[in-house]
């Protein structure tokens, strides 16, 4: 099973190009929802779930998962870091040899704070593969052309 969120499903039409047994996606905005829900009614594998991540991954059984996919949609500050929190739910709900991965927030390398928000959760294999890509200039949220792809593996 793969988790997310939906927001644009940019992400889970790549995901869903891939043989899946399920793909739970979370979605806390409405209208967004609904999109989802359009999605899933094409997507057999896809289980939408409605509310913030923080309120449905309780309902998740640990273990269950072969990847999650965090995409959150930090704006500014402290929110940029936000994901961090769910580090140890990733960790969680992951299989032994499960992979974790989600929006870094890092250009070039994890910072000494960012690694021991990983190992506090349990992550002890974790990969920092550094990706060029052609930012927008409109972004909001993210200026630089490379980004730090997290691949956490659970062991």
């Amino acid at each position: 099973m793969t988790h997310r969120v939906f927001e644009t499903g940019i992400s889970a039409g790549h995901v869903q190009a891939h043989p899946l047994r399920e793909h739970v996606i979370i979605e806390a905005n409405a209208g967004v929802y609904e999109r989802l829900q359009a999605f899933a009614a094409t997507h057999p594998s896809v289980t939408p779930m409605f509310g913030f991540w923080q309120d449905v991954v309780a309902q998740l059984e640990p273990g269950s998962f072969d990847g999650i996919l965090f995409d959150t949609y930090p704006t500014q500050g402290e929110e940029v870091a936000a994901h961090w929190f769910f580090f140890a739910e990733a960790h969680r709900l992951l299989k032994p040899g499960g992979v974790f991965t989600y929006f870094s927030d890092e250009v070039r390398d994890f910072s000494p704070r960012h690694r021991k928000a990983l190992a506090d959760a349990g992550f002890t294999d974790v990969v920092a593969e550094v990706c060029e890509i052609n930012t927008p200039e409109e972004c909001l949220y993210w200026k630089d052309k490379t980004i730090v792809v997290p691949i956490c593996t659970k062991r």
